[in-house]
């Protein structure tokens, strides 16, 4: 498995990996944003195949991170874990910035990971996902 850079010419493959994992996947312009508009958007490949990805805005000494998915064969077999961890090691090198991000209450599997890296929650968002209508827990490793 290596990790690259996301580049536009992935993008048709994640609109499938969103469209698989999320209720209210992303659209080809918010790849094409977080393109444009940050250098650390990764993809985790297996055999030349996207079994991952990972978003995220960078502003100062903050790291938003806007989209992660691990393909849903991938899943639960430490992968994900795996990827993201290797990728906070790498800010956290650069930088020993403050993470943030956004999760589904219901995402008990993300909030799990997400808890297993040392984010804790730190507010709830009433109503934040429109499709299906849910509230979100804001996430914050430090």
């Amino acid at each position: 498995m290596i990790i690259t850079k996301l580049l536009q010419t992935s993008i048709e493959e994640l609109l499938k990996i969103e469209k698989e994992i999320f209720p209210n996947p992303w659209k080809y312009e918010d790849f094409h944003f977080m393109i444009l508009n940050s250098d650390f958007n990764f993809l985790l490949k297996d055999k030349g195949k996207i079994i991952g990805y990972f978003c995220s805005l960078i502003t100062g000494n903050i790291i938003h991170i806007t989209n992660f998915a691990i393909v849903k064969k991938y899943q639960n077999k430490g992968i994900g874990y795996l990827f993201f961890n290797t990728l906070l090691q790498f800010f956290i090198k650069n930088n020993s910035p403050t993470f943030f991000l956004e999760v589904r209450k219901s995402n008990k599997k993300a909030i799990h990971l997400y808890k297993k890296l040392g984010f804790n929650i730190v507010k709830v968002i009433q109503n934040y996902y429109k499709q299906p209508k849910e509230d979100a827990f804001v996430m914050v490793k430090k």
